[in-house]
């Protein structure tokens, strides 16, 4: 049987109590023992009747509270009703007067005549506790228990004038991660099946920003509709984003699901699975199928996406297949593997860099091999660079190979290079590189090399660097501290 919303649960309870109320008032007054005028008066005078009220039409009158043997017995009422066109109140009034040493008459307002604010009254107090409810901006906890999310409803648009619930479908990280911590628990877990319920909505935005918040969030409650999600739902983004929340939730559970799913038509969606996968981990399943991926599927993106997501399973076992990667057919893959086996940093994978370097034809890959190999960081890649030096042809790669070169500028056959650099090589930003690079170093040699190519040189730009260097070598600021020249307020690293 489906469930009532909240809301008419609450207009129902209200209404119970002012029937209640009226109720309970009809039955007080219907307990009242009906007397005439002169009954009524007889009583008075018999002190029957302690306390007496005049009301409009009738009066009222409450015996004394008697006891009988220890317990107390309640109070008679008696009513007067007066007739029509008669003086029975002023005659009772005037006869209560005559006795006014021992009774006050009282006339008091007719509570009848009042009974019609019951409603209004409670009105007021729905509105008041939708007021409370909403303090936060929240009016979900209070009025929605839905099983679907109508998006063109009218109580969808109550929730889109939420500003919590405009905060969470932003889809801007930092904004749903704040709103969301700072809301309370109880609050929190209605966000949360509300973004589910969204995302069976009819619209599509919809269903994105509910399934992008769902990422953000990151609660382990979400598992099971959000494997469906990635399994069913038509829309590649929404699979996208459940796939990296599945990953970002690191149940190993999640594994044979992410694995099914690597069977997408969507690259983008094949790309955040092979990016989940990695954040799980696992050196078995995930492993074997990371590997398949990297191997046959046709997406540069997604073999891309494999190879990252290979670094952090932190396997020896990976190396053999990214270094395979290195003859990738696409040159961002060939880039991204020579990264991969860079961050890896062992030096066992120098060697199949440098020969990828010596095959390699794209410069933004040997740039990237490079790089790589910088990383490693061992003195074995020092021949490498320096034939990259001597014998590239693409200048970009020969300055990042000259660049990490100089870390090494005190090892004499890389000073000897960059003394070859400076005095001849024939792009001229290569020798202004060298000769900055040399300007550094002490010593007699360096000091008669800079001062023979400046009376030899040719080049005015570079003549002219070469004084300039000479000049401040000179300078009486210059002081040796450590590994750095100080040269006036300036600090140079060596």
């Amino acid at each position: 049987m489906k469930k009532l919303p909240y809301w008419i649960g609450i207009i129902v309870l209200f209404i119970i109590l002012e029937l209640t109320i009226i109720s309970e008032i009809n039955k007080a007054i219907s307990n009242y023992i009906v007397v005439s005028l002169e009954e009524f008066i007889q009583l008075v005078k018999e002190n029957e009747i302690k306390s007496v009220e005049v009301f409009p039409n009738y009066a009222t009158g409450v015996s004394e509270l008697k006891k009988i043997r220890g317990r107390e017995v309640a109070p008679t009422y008696y009513k007067l009703i007066f007739s029509s066109h008669s003086k029975e109140r002023e005659k009772l009034i005037l006869e209560l007067n005559k006795l006014k040493a021992d009774f006050e008459v009282n006339v008091p307002f007719d509570i009848k005549n009042y009974l019609f604010l019951i409603p209004y009254l409670g009105v007021f107090f729905v509105i008041l506790a939708l007021i409370t409810a909403s303090r936060r901006g929240n009016l979900k906890a209070l009025l929605f228990r839905e099983d679907k999310f109508h998006p063109r409803s009218p109580l969808n648009i109550v929730r889109l004038l939420s500003i919590n619930w405009h905060h969470i479908m932003s889809m801007e990280p930092e904004t749903i991660k704040s709103t969301f911590l700072n809301l309370p628990v109880i609050e929190q877990e209605n966000y949360l099946l509300l973004l589910l319920e969204a995302l069976s909505s009819g619209e599509l935005e919809v269903r994105r920003a509910s399934a992008f918040a769902l990422r953000e969030i990151k609660d382990p409650r979400t598992f099971k509709p959000l494997a469906e999600l990635l399994m069913k739902d038509k829309d590649p983004h929404i699979r996208m984003n459940a796939a990296l929340t599945l990953g970002y939730l690191g149940e190993e559970k999640a594994v044979k699901v992410l694995i099914n799913a690597l069977a997408d038509p969507h690259p983008l969606v094949r790309c955040a699975v092979v990016a989940a996968l990695g954040e799980i981990g696992g050196e078995k399943d995930v492993l074997e199928a990371l590997v398949t991926t990297l191997q046959k599927d046709e997406s540069w993106r997604v073999r891309r996406s494999v190879l990252i997501s290979l670094v952090k399973l932190r396997s020896e076992k990976i190396i053999p297949f990214i270094v395979k990667a290195l003859e990738d057919k696409e040159q961002v893959v060939r880039a991204s593997a020579a990264i991969s086996l860079g961050e890896i940093g062992d030096e066992e994978c120098i060697a199949p860099l440098a020969k990828a370097l010596s095959c390699e034809t794209s410069k933004e890959v040997k740039c990237a091999i490079i790089d790589a190999m910088v990383n490693i960081g061992s003195k074995e890649i020092i021949p490498v660079l320096m034939d990259v030096v001597n014998l590239e042809e693409e200048v970009a790669v020969r300055k990042r190979a000259l660049l990490f070169l100089e870390v090494f500028i005190d090892e004499p056959q890389v000073k000897e290079l960059f003394l070859k650099v400076a005095s001849s090589d024939v792009d001229k930003e290569l020798r202004l590189f060298a000769l900055d690079a040399l300007s550094y170093l002490e010593g007699k040699d360096i000091e008669e090399f800079l001062t023979n190519l400046s009376k030899e040189e040719k080049d005015i730009e570079i003549k002219s660097f070469l004084f300039f260097i000479l000049e401040e070598r000179a300078h009486p600021l210059i002081v040796r501290e450590g590994g750095k020249y100080v040269r006036g307020d300036r600090d140079f690293d060596k």
